[in-house]
C-alpha cells in the first residue's frame, strides 16, 4: 500500500532536492505507519536518488553525525551537480518535522 501511495507523490517526478523535500510530510507518515520499513529510497532514471531514514537511535545519530534533536536523515544525489549533496539531518523545523523533546 505504501509503495502505491508513494508512486503517486510528486517525489517520484521531482527534479531537485527542494522539489523532493516537499514530499517529506508524506514520507514521514509512511515511515511512521510501517515499522518494518527502515528507509524510503527513490531512484531516478538519470542516476539521481533521494533517501529518507528515521534516526531511531543514538547509534544512527552518531553514525550519521546528526544533531542531537534530529529526527530524520536525508541523503540526496543530483548527478547534474558537480558533487553529491549529503544532508545528514533535516532541520527539525523545516517541512513540518518537529524536533525530539
Amino acid at each position: 500500500m505504501t509503495i502505491d501511495l508513494l508512486a503517486r507523490q510528486s517525489v517520484v517526478t521531482a527534479q531537485t532536492l527542494d522539489e523532493r523535500l516537499v514530499s517529506l510530510p508524506f514520507i514521514r507518515e509512511a515511515l511512521k505507519a510501517n515499522a518494518a520499513v527502515s528507509a524510503i529510497y527513490v531512484g531516478y532514471g538519470n542516476g539521481d536518488f533521494f533517501l529518507v531514514r528515521p534516526l531511531t537511535s543514538a547509534i544512527l545519530q552518531n553514525q550519521f553525525k546528526a544533531p542531537e534533536n534530529a529526527v530524520y536523515m536525508v541523503q540526496s544525489v543530483e548527478r547534474e551537480r558537480q558533487a553529491p549533496v549529503f544532508k545528514p539531518a533535516c532541520r527539525p523545523s523545516s517541512h513540518g518535522i518537529k524536533p525530539r523533546a
